[in-house]
Order: C-alpha cells, then structure tokens, then sequence
C-alpha cells in the first residue's frame, strides 16, 4: 500500500483481521467468559458449529494468534494482553455504533436528558430514609438475581431492610440518596465504606430503571469520587463477572482493573444455595449464592 510505513501497515493487518465476524466473536467470546476455554467452547460459544464448522474455525484461530491477539495454553485459548486491549476497544466501538444507529440516548447512567431533567438533590442517607433505601435496595437485589438465576429468585423487603441495617449503617460507612423532582421523590443511592486508612469501597448503587436516563448513575458516582480525590484516595468498586451493563457504564467512567472475585466461609450453617452453580475463575471451581 503505497504512502504506508510498516507500523501503519501492522495496524491495517490487525484490523482487517477483526474485520471478520467470527474472529470478533472469538475476541469477544473470551473477554465475556474471563478464562480460558478450550477448542469446542470457544466454537460453541462464538456461536459455531463443532459438527461443521471446525475447518474455517482452526484457520480463523491461527489468523488471531498469528497477529498475538489470542494464544493457545494447555489445550485452551485466552487473550493475550494486546487481545484483551482489542476486546475492550471492540466493546467501546460497538456501543457507540449501536448508539448512533438506534438514536437511544438513554442508557445506564446516559447523560441524556441532562439539560431538561427535573431539579435533583443528593444529599447524605438520614433516618427517615430507612424504608425508602430498603425498597431500593430490594429493587436492587431483584433485578440483578432474575438476570442471574431466574426470575423466581427475589428478595422480600424484610431481608431488604437487614442489608440496610448491616451493610449501610455500620461504622466507616456512608450513604448518599438521591431525590428526583419537585416532590424530591428518593429514586436512587449509593453506599460507599473508607477502609485500610481512607481507601473508598463503593459497595452498592442503584437507580430505579425509569430514572436512569436523565444521567443519575453518573451524579452518584460523581459525588463519591470528587470526594475521595479531596481526600487523595482511590475509589475500588466489586462487580459480579454477570453485571454486563454495569461493567459497560464503569468502564467508560475509566474503572478498568475490576475484581471480581468474593470468597465467604460460613462457621456455622451456610445459607441454601441461590442458585447451585459454580463459576471457573483461574483453573479452579467456586460456587454461586
């Protein structure tokens, strides 16, 4: 290609190489499982055929490892660095696609209807916001279980307002509530503890999803973080490997080292399982609540 310098050039290489609809599946598959899968789920999952397809899939494979966008490691695929780097360019380059041809403005914590919401206030959790935030809370909890383990999984208020008493009003840990309107209606909050010597853990955030279009997820996050860099802290925040659309909204506010990762002991009776599954992180099996 005239007027190109061989940089110039690798870049082409790189994306014509995930010009190709099952190479992108491939890229995309991996970075949504988070670990390494072998021949024929990495097939199933980029959404193939083990039975018919395994010709052009082994000649797609080695086009992403022969660019170091994908390697091969006991029998198993992952992404390399440079791959996982693509993965998260890819997400970026795919919602704003969707978002330019559909004309929807209004996604989690979208700023979209900035310039003529209604006045908001947020303002720190005070006593008569108990049963408010545990309806929140329980809102919070039902909407991520039906996604997670089906929709017959829900939290009744009474274990709602538990949470609210043990994981919001205990020592180091604060909580910011939202009002929408006029009528300063309480339709969000966001729970945030500072830990290990002012270290912010933002632990819960939720806006109730008829409101999340006038750009509130943002505020909240906003408020948190102006304050932990007053404080010359970071913000660390733990997101289940399921929450797609929160990791979608994280990312583009520039969290990018997420963990994911929570192990409990119970010393005396473990709680029924929520669901019975188990996740693979890392070679090794862990079971879902």
């Amino acid at each position: 290609m005239e007027g190109l310098q061989e940089s110039d050039l690798d870049t082409v290489q790189v994306l014509q190489t995930l010009g190709n609809d099952t190479r992108k599946s491939v890229v995309t598959s991996l970075a949504t499982t988070q670990h390494p899968l072998r021949y024929s789920e990495l097939m199933e999952a980029s959404g193939l055929n083990p039975n018919y397809d395994t010709g052009q899939f082994h000649y797609h494979l080695g086009e992403l490892m022969k660019r170091n966008i994908i390697m091969k490691v006991d029998n198993a695929y992952r992404l390399t660095k440079f791959g996982f780097k693509l993965s998260k360019l890819l997400g970026t380059i795919e919602r704003e696609r969707s978002f330019l041809l559909s004309g929807d403005k209004r996604g989690l914590g979208g700023p979209a209807r900035k310039n003529d919401r209604p006045p908001f206030r947020i303002r720190p959790y005070d006593d008569a916001d108990f049963e408010g935030v545990a309806g929140l809370i329980m809102n919070m909890y039902n909407d991520a279980w039906s996604e997670m383990f089906g929709p017959e999984h829900r939290m009744a208020i009474e274990e709602a307002r538990k949470a609210v008493v043990t994981d919001l009003l205990v020592p180091d840990t604060h909580a910011l509530v939202l009002e929408h309107g006029a009528e300063g209606r309480l339709v969000g909050f966001i729970g945030y503890a500072i830990r290990y010597g002012g270290v912010y853990f933002i632990e819960y955030e939720w806006v109730e999803k008829e409101y999340t279009g006038y750009g509130y997820d943002d505020e909240l996050f906003q408020r948190v973080e102006d304050e932990a860099r007053g404080a010359g802290e970071d913000v660390f925040i733990r997101v289940s490997h399921r929450e797609h659309r929160f990791i979608d909204f994280l990312m583009r506010r520039g969290y990018d080292t997420l963990n994911m990762l929570e192990l409990a002991k119970y010393l005396g009776k473990p709680p029924e399982d929520y669901s019975g599954k188990t996740v693979e992180i890392e070679g090794r099996r862990f079971r879902l609540r």
